[in-house]
């Protein structure tokens, strides 16, 4: 007998996750909600006897609601273990029988569901969705009122089609894994069905083979990223990829641009805007040049359980924009709620409206020369800055500069492997620079015997007066190698050293130390670093960064005002072996 009171959806879901944790628990909740709402919508009760356990629960409604007897039969392939039917089930599935669906929008409890998958799988990198309000933005945009499906091919994409059917819009999304498409045809009954969902095994089945002529008016894609593709070894398609060799995110942006007609979307990394080689490169120049990139939306970072540490950016593609491409910085803490590691995107209204109106804080429209300049890198973060970075820009391009090429001379550093027997030298890390930003002696010992290291070990030489940075890693890091630097220090391969030029514009180290280490100096640093989970600076960039061309007065005052840091910095070490030797003193003595 069904309980007279009911559960809204929250509590159940809250108590679902009390009741069972384990494996396959967003299927099995999608299962149990899925049978729940068909059974109310036909006025069917379940019998207590047909839900003692959860095996019971499914086979009475395979037999009993014909509508879900297929998806749930693809289901049971996936639910045979027995460390399924053995875990306690019964209570979370006779606590549905409280449950009221009849008055929920069933779009809504799809979009729960989606939202616990895309939570749950935040660390799994073979199977994710995306956050709904993310899936909104690029429907949105991308929508038109079209009688005709769209197009949201690739693993990752079944958010965006679930998005165009909570719309209206049936859509045909293409995945590659067995078990995520009995699953995502689970959800669509959710969406009416609006959704049909195809497997496909590899990627050169994804482009040719199930949907080879078929012609969308719409679509968004969230391909796999970074993966190379031989575009020789994939069957012919009616699409034409001429821009290779490509990564993925390159190749299906092509594709789906030959299959869609109209608006498009896709997601990507944001390394795949910074390579600046080969297709990815000559695929970024078309787009730029053509008019047809209508905006790069850039996104904050742990919104994706792919690489959650890489910041995700999705393109706008238009092919009747016929303008330069809007860069649009949604990065800001104010467009997220942190939810312990899991960063969601609540910024879905204030997008759409920075979009149309362009405004002058998230927003910049690039030229075809920025670009150029930039050498094709779209990264968002190089044209659209902070409020604080943008003033700090405004200072710096109101000052005399040159170059840091024009002022230094720079040596690259190699990682170098020590052997036994050998010379001794100790090589630098970061963990090596102190408080004031001075190289003390460095931790790691090596011992080099061959001459061909030997050559690259003198190159590397720490000499006093050198600054060097960090290109690798904790990108814009700054040390100072002292006066007292020992002949057998060496640079590690996270630095460059910068060596001041002989009769250069500037010839103290401490004043140039100083200006790397000013907030302008670092905005620029920081901002031309590129990678997703090791930031990396470029030599080009790292070449051509401004530096400020000091008075006399300010060489002056940089130094005091280091010897003020440094003076400091002793006297921290020497209260602190104070404490020490307060802490340790031998009290037991008293």
């Amino acid at each position: 007998m069904q309980n007279q009171n009911t559960l809204d959806l929250d509590n159940y879901l809250q108590e679902f996750n009390r009741l069972y944790g384990g494996r396959d628990n967003t299927l099995i909740l999608a299962i149990i909600l899925a049978v729940r709402l068909a059974s109310q919508r036909k006025g069917h009760q379940c019998t207590e006897n047909a839900a003692l356990n959860f095996h019971g629960f499914v086979h009475a409604a395979q037999s009993e609601l014909p509508e879900l007897a297929e998806v749930l039969e693809e289901q049971l392939e996936f639910l045979r273990d027995d460390g399924v039917w053995n875990q306690d089930l019964s209570r979370a599935t006779h606590l549905s029988f409280s449950l009221d669906l009849s008055e929920l929008d069933p779009i809504e409890i799809g979009w729960k569901i989606l939202d616990r998958k895309a939570r749950n799988d935040f660390d799994d990198s073979l199977y994710f969705v995306h956050q709904r309000e993310i899936a909104e933005v690029a429907v949105s945009w991308a929508y038109h009122a079209d009688d005709r499906e769209a197009f949201c091919p690739c693993h990752a994409s079944f958010s965006f089609a679930y998005a165009y059917a909570a719309k209206g819009v049936r859509s045909v999304f293409l995945v590659g894994d067995r078990k995520a498409e009995k699953f995502a045809k689970l959800v669509a009954f959710f969406a009416g069905n609006r959704i049909e969902v195809k497997e496909e095994s590899e990627v050169g089945d994804l482009l040719g083979r199930n949907v080879p002529n078929d012609v969308f008016v719409q679509g968004v894609c969230s391909p796999p990223w970074g993966l190379r593709v031989h575009l020789d070894k994939l069957p012919t398609t009616s699409v034409e990829l001429k821009h290779k060799p490509a990564t993925s995110e390159s190749v299906f942006i092509q594709y789906l641009m030959g299959k869609v007609t109209g608006r498009c979307a896709v997601m990507v990394s944001p390394l795949m805007l910074q390579r600046t080689t080969t297709g990815d490169r000559s695929l970024k120049e078309e787009l730029v040049k053509s008019g047809k990139l209508a905006a790069i939306i850039q996104f904050n970072d742990n919104m994706v359980s792919v690489a959650p540490m890489v910041a995700p950016a999705l393109l706008l593609i238009d092919p009747d924009a016929n303008q330069p491409p809007l860069m649009v910085n949604m990065t800001g803490d104010t467009f997220y709620q942190r939810e312990g590691r899991y960063n969601r995107f609540v910024g879905k209204d204030e997008l759409l409206e920075v979009i149309t109106s362009e405004d002058a804080i998230n927003t910049k429209r690039i030229t075809v020369a920025d670009a150029e300049t930039n050498d094709w890198n779209l990264d968002v973060r190089r044209y659209v800055l902070s409020d604080e970075a943008q003033q700090l820009q405004s200072k710096l391009e109101s000052m005399p500069t040159l170059p840091l090429s024009d002022v230094v001379e720079f040596i690259r550093c190699q990682a170098i492997k020590g052997e036994e027997p050998g010379e001794i030298y100790y090589e630098a890390n970061q963990a090596d620079i102190d408080c004031a930003g001075i190289f003390e002696r460095p931790k790691k010992l090596l011992t080099i015997a061959d001459a061909k290291v030997m050559t690259r070990v003198k190159r590397q030489r720490m000499l006093p007066r050198d600054v060097l940075v960090t290109v690798k890693g904790n990108v814009g890091k700054i040390g100072l190698v002292p006066s007292s630097a020992e002949g057998n220090w060496i640079a590690g391969q996270s630095f460059i050293i910068l060596r001041l030029k002989p009769n250069g514009p500037i010839q103290d180290c401490t004043y140039l130390y100083r200006y790397l280490n000013s907030p302008m100096a670092q905005q620029a640093l920081v901002s031309n670093a590129v990678g997703a989970g090791i930031k990396t600076i470029k030599m080009n960039d790292l070449e051509e960064l401004p530096v400020v061309i000091p008075t006399l007065e300010q060489v002056k005052e940089a130094s005091e005002k280091q010897q003020q840091m440094v003076s400091l910095q002793k006297q921290i070490a020497q209260l602190q072996q104070q404490i020490d030797a307060l802490r340790h003193d031998d009290w037991l003595k008293l």
